[in-house]
C-alpha cells in the first residue's frame, strides 16, 4: 500500500494524530503486512490501531500471549517474506532482548517500535521517557 492508496481511508483536510497512530500509518504506507504484539502502556494504541487498519489492507494483526511470543511471531513472519513489526515499552523490551540479538545475528529484517516509559515498576510508568536509549543502540 502506498500513500496515495492510504488517502482513501482518511477524509480530506488536516488531521491531528497521536504519535503511535502516526507511526502505525507510516508503517502501513511503507508496506507493513504483519504486526505481532502484546498491549503494554504506552504502546497500546499501536496494536489497537493496527488491529483495525491491517485487515483493511489485507494484513494481519495478532495479539500474542506475551512479549516473547510477540517478537517470535514477528521473526517468523519476516522469515516467510512479510514486512513485519512489533511494538512494546521498557519491560517488554527487556523480555525481547534474547530474540532481538538472535535476529540481528541472523540478519532477519523486522521493525521494532519502542515506546519508552519511565522505569520498570508501577506508579509513574505510564509516562513517556528515554530510559531504553542505551539498550536500543
Amino acid at each position: 500500500m502506498d500513500i496515495e492508496n492510504s488517502k482513501r481511508f482518511l477524509p480530506e483536510g488536516k488531521h491531528l494524530m497521536m504519535g503511535n497512530i502516526a507511526m502505525s500509518e507510516g508503517a502501513i504506507a511503507a508496506g507493513l503486512k504483519f504486526f505481532g504484539g502484546y498491549p503494554i502502556t504506552p504502546s497500546t494504541e499501536v496494536i489497537e490501531h493496527l488491529s483495525v487498519r491491517l485487515p483493511q489492507i489485507g494484513g494481519v494483526c495478532m495479539q500474542m500471549e506475551d512479549e516473547i511470543a510477540s517478537i517470535n511471531s514477528v521473526i517468523g513472519a519476516s522469515l516467510v517474506g512479510a514486512k513485519a513489526m512489533t511494538a512494546t515499552s521498557g519491560p517488554g523490551l527487556s523480555l525481547m532482548t534474547e530474540t532481538i540479538s538472535m535476529a540481528a545475528n541472523l540478519e532477519i529484517p523486522f521493525v521494532f517500535c519502542d515506546v519508552q516509559r519511565n522505569g520498570p515498576g508501577t506508579g509513574y510508568v505510564t509516562e513517556p521517557h528515554h530510559n531504553d536509549l542505551g539498550l536500543m543502540r
